[in-house]
């Protein structure tokens, strides 16, 4: 397969960084996490240009192109890049209120709120961009590739997704 050598570390860092974005967001370290992943989004809209890329050295040292990707992954792109790059004031809400919820105040420990479960919904919608590369990729770059098995897991993240969706519209609710 073309790209095969860099679609492999793609897809390796996609799915090391995914696995530490879930488990920041278990701990609501969600402003780190959102960092890591608005770089899985850059990293599937590479695989993405991989995919028509005759000559991937002209992609080298570029910024991905978001346009390459095919779900609402470059939606979320532009409010995770501000996250990243602490380019507004708001970015601070992320880590939680002080302990005494003092206005102004901002806790060392992280604290769990909407914008955990939001940010875990994010996440769903980026691998969800991966997951639909993958499996119609995934046995191009290997025969041996465990799809049944990532199928499974992929099953299992959606029932999460669901129990997600469910908490994120009972915090709305709370007053």
């Amino acid at each position: 397969m073309r790209n095969a050598d860099y679609l492999v570390g793609l897809t390796v860092g996609f799915l090391r960084s995914h696995i530490t974005v879930l488990d920041l967001a278990e701990q609501s370290e969600v402003a780190d996490a959102a960092t890591l992943l608005r770089k899985n989004i850059e990293a599937v809209a590479r695989i993405r240009e991989l995919e028509n890329a005759k000559n991937p050295g002209l992609l080298f040292k570029r910024t991905p192109n978001l346009n390459a990707l095919r779900g609402n992954a470059a939606k979320l792109y532009g409010d995770y890049s501000e996250i990243a790059h602490s380019s507004h004031p708001r970015v601070s809400e992320l880590l939680g209120s002080a302990e005494d919820a003092r206005p102004g105040w901002v806790s060392m420990h992280p604290k769990f709120s909407e914008h955990t479960l939001v940010l875990i919904t994010n996440a769903f919608v980026v691998y969800a961009e991966f997951y639909h590369w993958a499996r119609g990729t995934a046995l191009l770059i290997s025969a041996d590739f465990p799809l049944q098995k990532v199928d499974s897991w992929t099953a299992q993240l959606h029932g999460w997704h669901d129990a997600v969706s469910v908490e994120i519209d009972r915090a709305r609710e709370r007053p």
